[in-house]
């Protein structure tokens, strides 16, 4: 990553990465070119790889971007004083849709690179979620109000569970086009329901 590529103005940066994210939103990442990249943002493939060096780096500079900018974009509407376990992650969960409808590409991508399977990446990206994994549990689980499991329940068990079904979801619907992410949401709450449903004390229903 050259930092000259920071010297850009704001609207040619932005130019740029709206250009490689929509290419990468459509297409795995050996299947993406850099030539449509260049083509959309209007410049040279010389520029191009003066400024990221390689497709990957470009890739992964984006990819690091796009994560940061959910995040960002989610602690501003995230309720902090909620815990409630299920209602953190069906907040969470609307965020995500909220952002989805706003920058279409940036959630396609984000979603390409989670199923992205090119040794080129694939261990760059996985390491980078397994981190936000890591980090979104331990914050949940320190916030939530966890007494309301049956008593039998291990609340990290059903994180786990969680995180399984939506990943399973996500792969079994991963040749799906990125509109039908909405109608993945909605198959997600519903399972997050089921589960809630079948770990909570009843007075918690």
């Amino acid at each position: 990553m050259n930092d000259k590529f920071f010297e850009l103005s704001e609207e040619k940066r932005n130019s740029i990465m709206n250009a490689a994210m929509s290419v990468f939103s459509k297409y795995e990442y050996k299947k993406a070119t850099t030539d449509e990249i260049v083509t959309k943002a209007g410049i040279s493939k010389g520029l191009l790889f003066h400024y990221f060096e390689s497709k990957k780096g470009l890739y992964l500079y984006l990819y690091k971007f796009a994560e940061d900018f959910l995040l960002d974009e989610m602690r501003k509407d995230y309720d902090r004083t909620e815990t409630d376990f299920f209602v953190m992650l069906i907040n969470a969960q609307n965020i995500k849709v909220k952002i989805m409808k706003q920058y279409s590409d940036l959630f396609g991508f984000l979603t390409k690179a989670y199923l992205e399977k090119d040794n080129a990446v694939q261990a760059d990206i996985n390491c980078q979620f397994s981190d936000l994994i890591t980090s979104s549990c331990t914050l949940v689980l320190q916030r939530a109000d966890l007494s309301k499991f049956k008593d039998s329940v291990s609340p990290e068990k059903v994180l786990d569970l969680i995180i399984l079904a939506s990943d399973g979801l996500m792969r079994n619907r991963s040749t799906e086009p990125i509109d039908n992410l909405y109608a993945i949401n909605d198959e997600y709450l519903t399972y997050l329901d089921m589960i809630k449903q079948n770990f909570y004390k009843e007075e918690y229903l």
